[in-house]
């Protein structure tokens, strides 16, 4: 496991390319979803096998009031699962 911390928050993933693409987000200002989005993508080029369209995620995110949630991307999408009830959850 390799990991880099930055001073807007720390990275962490099985390839050192992927860390260095989500400590670069982060040091440009990006935020953390915007790191795990381009560590999601490098994952999937270093580790085909590891992330792909269809893989399972599992996230804790702390919003800047203190917050933190707890989503679950995992299995198969409910009958339900649009985007209308997407955006009731204010993400």
């Amino acid at each position: 496991m390799h990991s880099a911390g930055h001073r807007r928050g720390v990275v962490a993933a099985p390839h050192a390319a992927t860390v260095e693409d989500g400590r670069a987000i982060l040091a440009e200002g990006g935020n953390a979803i915007e790191a795990m989005l381009a560590m999601a993508a490098s994952i999937a080029a270093v580790y085909p096998h590891m992330n792909h369209i269809g893989g399972d995620g599992f996230w804790l995110v702390r919003e800047p009031s203190g917050r933190v949630r707890a989503l679950m991307g995992a299995g198969r999408r409910g009958r339900q699962g649009d985007a209308a009830v997407l955006s009731r959850c204010r993400l």
